[in-house]
């Protein structure tokens, strides 16, 4: 079932949504999900609105319950392991439990959680002039006229009624790709052959084959690998998946100009110079891998520094803070790369060239 789209949504339809409890005699419920600038809600049935309004009385019949989960700039959302069922990811916000949900297939997987990582970024970035109380009401009520407010025993949030329009019958569990959704998905992935081709090994460990790309440092992970990239935070990287989501071909390009070997000439430069440590290999375990990726990205610890780089940390900031401004000048990508990990301001201003 699918509605016709709605303004002001960005993504909706129906989602798997797991239960809360460990115990359940339905462990998986299938709901209606919409995600709109201010936040993602589900909506519950008819009968679930009588069983959590008190008295029920059928005076409800006519209305859907939506329940606000968080709003969008305080939730993340990763994909579940790939042990578990398919096409599984998690919704996580501060004040409650990670929401498990699955789609219905591999269109709507990606659909939903590079919807939802697209929005928390516009967030980030742009902000939303129509969320002036952000975050203040992280499951609660959605303000409106229709309806009035119920809690259910069996969830967290408060929630409204609200009316729907019809449904009508659109069931793309096995919907096969059109040729437009083909074309745009060719369009964005010609690069990715090349990206594999050209970094055939873990950027971290060697491992043969890596299909995990981090979008701001440039490089090619394995999934093990990938999964202690992921705990560093977005700001340190962004973590994508080469079969799951899909690159813009400005992404593929400037992963392409930097690459395995060019990012580790920059990240493992001074490793020489750090007494006891080895890289690890495709069969290192968690602990030693983690040790290392946090040491090379989070900490800087393999850099390399030449003498007229600065004494200090703000004389080697400005330093490299003006290599990275030429480099920008020059359209030079790996020396962009370059002074960003050894320790440039993104949004540093020249005021030498002001006026």
């Amino acid at each position: 079932l699918q509605r016709d789209p709605t303004p002001g949504v960005f993504v909706e339809g129906w989602l798997y949504k797991k239960a809360a409890q460990r115990i359940s005699l339905n462990p998986w419920t299938k709901r209606w999900f919409m995600m709109d600038s201010d936040g993602i809600y589900y909506f519950r049935s008819k009968d679930e609105i009588k069983k959590a309004v008190e008295g029920g009385n059928g005076q409800h019949s006519n209305a859907l319950e939506r329940v606000k989960i968080c709003p969008v700039v305080l939730c993340t959302v990763r994909e579940a392991p790939n042990e578990g069922p398919r096409f599984c990811f998690e919704v996580v916000t501060p004040n409650q439990k990670p929401l498990m949900l699955q789609a219905r297939g591999p269109l709507e997987f990606q659909k939903w959680v590079g919807g939802i990582r697209n929005a928390i970024e516009m967030q980030l970035v742009h902000g939303n002039p129509n969320s002036a109380y952000l975050g203040q009401d992280s499951g609660k009520a959605v303000s409106t006229s229709m309806g009035s407010r119920s809690r259910s025993s069996s969830d967290d949030e408060i929630s409204d009624e609200v009316n729907l329009p019809d449904f009508h019958d659109i069931d793309n569990e096995i919907q096969q790709f059109t040729e437009e959704t083909a074309k745009a998905a060719q369009a964005k992935s010609d690069l990715v052959p090349q990206l594999m081709e050209t970094n055939k090994f873990c950027a971290d460990c060697g491992a043969p084959n890596p299909d995990w790309v981090s979008l701001n440092l440039g490089v090619l992970v394995c999934l093990e690998c990938c999964g202690i990239h992921r705990s560093l935070g977005v700001h340190v990287s962004k973590v994508r998946s080469l079969k799951l989501d899909s690159l813009t071909e400005s992404e593929a390009r400037v992963i392409l100009a930097i690459g395995n070997d060019n990012a580790n000439a920059i990240w493992e430069a001074g490793t020489a110079n750090q007494k006891g440590w080895e890289k690890p290999k495709a069969d290192a375990t968690r602990k030693v891998r983690e040790e290392w990726i946090k040491s090379k990205y989070l900490w800087r610890g393999f850099l390399a520094y030449k003498e007229g780089d600065g004494k200090t940390h703000v004389e080697r900031e400005e330093k490299y803070c003006r290599d990275m401004y030429n480099s920008a000048k020059s359209c030079d990508i790996l020396g962009i790369a370059s002074a960003l990990a050894h320790g440039a301001v993104a949004g540093w201003h020249n005021e030498d060239e002001e006026g």
